[in-house]
């Protein structure tokens, strides 16, 4: 999968990739500019570390992350009278 390259100590053509600024030689460059641009334009989701870490255990359900509830009008009249 990977190939082997030759080093013989001197300095490579290298050229820079336009999406994420790393020297490649010329010949991989324009393989890699296609993969970069195309990995850079996806969304990575969140990741979960505590889902991943209950896998394979006996913890199936897990709490769903509950949003933060407004304050109500009580709340806020008290914080601004203090």
């Amino acid at each position: 999968m990977m190939e082997e390259v030759e080093d013989d100590g001197a300095p490579q053509d290298l050229a820079q990739c336009n999406t994420c600024k790393r020297s490649f030689n010329r010949k991989v460059l324009e393989k890699h500019a296609k993969i970069c641009l195309k990995s850079m334009t996806k969304r990575r989701k969140t990741f979960d570390s505590s889902r991943q870490r209950a896998e394979g255990t006996d913890i199936s359900v897990l709490k769903p992350i509950k949003p933060k509830a407004e304050p109500t009008q009580e709340a806020v009249q008290l914080a601004q009278e203090a």
